[in-house]
């Protein structure tokens, strides 16, 4: 046969081939491509030292293997070791999946080391670690043994880290924040963390949500997790447990004055660039900087609306400069303005036009399932006369008997009756509101309608109570505080304090799922406080309950307890 017959002898053959290749390929019936979105985050195969390690020598590098491939950029700020090594470290890639860490100096003699890497990494999709990767391991023939876990509470805990400050030499308190810490570690997706591998010391434990990712506590700017005490690991306890964190952002400046503008002849506000609060010295002047006259004030408060504005109700004003003073002003963290603030304005002789009216009240008409600690509640629209407004309300039982009660003037626009005892369980109420005998501070009517509202109370075979007990082995604490939160309705709260060592009672529960909390008030000011770093000052104790709480109807949910053992 000649060349050129085996030459087309075999391309016949390759187009047979391919022929049939193409066929089968039609005939073969196959699943579609794709499948179900991944959404695993990547996952360690291996590391270099193997945890645990000890007596590592002349480490020039370590290195951990992933399972798939790793978004490069996503490892930004989220590689550290602890303690750090002076010279510090450089990241290096071997393909797609294997990260080595390259050291540029030697490592302490026996010392125990953690190589982190932070929940921030995440593979190409997108997907994120459930929680840091720690690499443990020693220069010397031991690994430290101390160990430090809790958990962070607050609103979006992702990212939060918490640090470990050991104190050496009777390290300072202001110290502490200008250092960085000698270990750390990040929560989890729940907000538990684990802090391990310590040497023996007393330690300092911040919780902190590092908004500019420095590495440092930015005041007022992160929020931070305050320890109710300091820990020493020693070889009688190298361990503890449930050491929670509660995240605040602390406020340590006072409000700024930002300006004063007069609305109309009887209104003027005053704007600041944070929410504010009026305290017991405070005191304000308007003076007609013309005549040297004064504007009388009748009333100010806060605007419910707008918590920085502060509103001044004043007498007829001219349209002239008045010279103003004002103090006894703080924000609702209690700093106060430092000094006089002193301001002007043109007065307004812009007639007060807005009719007076009222504007909600509560309970609402035909309410059911009331509180039995429930207030009677109304919001005007300007300030109310309160002798006219006690004048012209009454609240009755439902088979029409008075009931005593004393109003709460927090404020003129938004004042509340409390009756003298708990409203009756299942029981009906209504009140009476005669708007023709209720009259602002200008003497003007809110109009003549009579307002009568129905409500009524909770059944008592709809509610259920929560009882236990809260303990403590520090006998300089002596008072608690519990709290059940709704799950479905996390604005509302059922709260009790108590004596600790005592029996609590949560009563008039809504049956539901509940979240239970315990805190030690040590300071007994009926609230937690969070602690504040300058002053350095201890936040209080404050426990979960490990489990959600069921409360039924018509039943005592017992064994909610709480101990305080550290």
């Amino acid at each position: 046969m000649t060349p050129r017959l085996n030459i087309l002898r075999s391309v016949g053959i390759l187009l047979v081939l391919a022929i049939v290749f193409m066929i089968s390929r039609c005939a073969v019936r196959r699943p579609p491509s794709g499948g179900p979105p991944d959404k695993t985050p990547p996952r360690v195969v291996s590391m270099f030292p193997r945890p645990d390690s000890t007596n590592v020598k002349q480490l020039a590098y370590m290195e951990i293997r992933f399972d798939e491939t790793v978004d490069r950029t996503s490892l930004r700020n989220q590689v550290w070791m602890l303690p750090e090594p002076p010279g510090g470290f450089t990241l290096k890639w071997k393909g797609g999946k294997t990260l080595r860490i390259m050291l540029s100096d030697s490592l302490e003699s026996n010392q125990t080391y953690l190589l982190t890497v932070g929940t921030g990494v995440k593979d190409i999709r997108g997907n994120e670690l459930k929680a840091p990767i720690v690499l443990p391991f020693s220069t010397g023939p031991h690994l430290d043994k101390g160990e430090i876990s809790g958990e962070v509470f607050g609103k979006n805990i992702k990212n939060v880290f918490v640090y470990a400050y050991r104190f050496v030499d009777s390290l300072p308190d202001s110290a502490i924040f200008r250092t960085p810490p000698r270990y750390s570690t990040q929560v989890n997706e729940k907000g538990g963390y684990y802090l391990r591998y310590l040497s023996p010391g007393r330690y300092r434990i911040f919780a902190l949500d590092d908004q500019d990712h420095d590495r440092r506590y930015t005041l007022q700017t992160d929020r931070i997790g305050i320890p109710f005490r300091d820990i020493t690991l020693d070889s009688t306890k190298t361990s503890f447990t449930d050491f929670n964190l509660v995240l605040t952002r602390e406020d340590t400046t006072a409000p700024v004055f930002y300006r004063a503008a007069a609305d109309n002849q009887h209104l003027i506000e005053l704007t600041f660039n944070e929410p504010v609060q009026i305290t017991d010295s405070f005191q304000i002047s308007l003076v007609d900087s013309a005549t040297g006259s004064v504007l009388p004030v009748h009333y100010a408060e806060v605007d419910a609306r707008e918590l920085s504005r502060l509103l001044i109700f004043t007498a007829d004003q001219n349209e002239t400069t008045y010279k103003g003073t004002l103090q006894g002003i703080s924000d609702t963290t209690g700093n106060k303005l430092p000094h006089l603030v002193e301001f002007s304005l043109t007065g307004s002789a812009e007639a007060d036009t807005i009719s007076p009216r009222l504007i909600a009240f509560s309970p609402g008409d035909k309410e059911k399932n009331v509180e039995y600690r429930t207030m009677v509640s109304f919001t005007f629209n300007q300030p109310v006369d309160s002798s006219s407004l006690m004048e012209s309300f009454t609240l009755f039982k439902q088979d029409s008997a008075p009931v005593s009660g004393r109003w709460h003037w927090v404020s003129l626009r938004h004042p509340d009756f409390k009756p003298d005892t708990l409203l009756e369980k299942g029981t009906g109420y209504f009140f009476k509101l005669d708007l023709s005998g209720v009259k602002d501070l200008y003497g003007r009517g809110f109009g003549d309608s009579l307002h009568v509202h129905h409500f009524s109370t909770w059944n008592w075979a709809d509610l259920g109570e929560i009882t236990g007990t809260v303990r403590s082995n520090n006998p300089e604490w002596k008072r608690m505080i519990v709290t059940a939160t709704p799950f479905t309705e996390k604005q509302k709260h059922y709260t009790v304090s108590g004596d600790i060592g005592n029996a609590y009672q949560i009563p008039y529960v809504p049956g539901g799922i509940y979240q239970v909390t315990a805190s030690i008030d040590v300071n007994e000011n009926g609230k937690l406080d969070g602690g504040s770093t300058i002053p350095f000052r201890f936040a209080e104790p404050y426990r979960i309950f490990p489990d959600t709480v069921k409360v039924r109807k018509r039943w005592t949910t017992e064994g909610i307890d709480f101990h305080f053992d550290w």
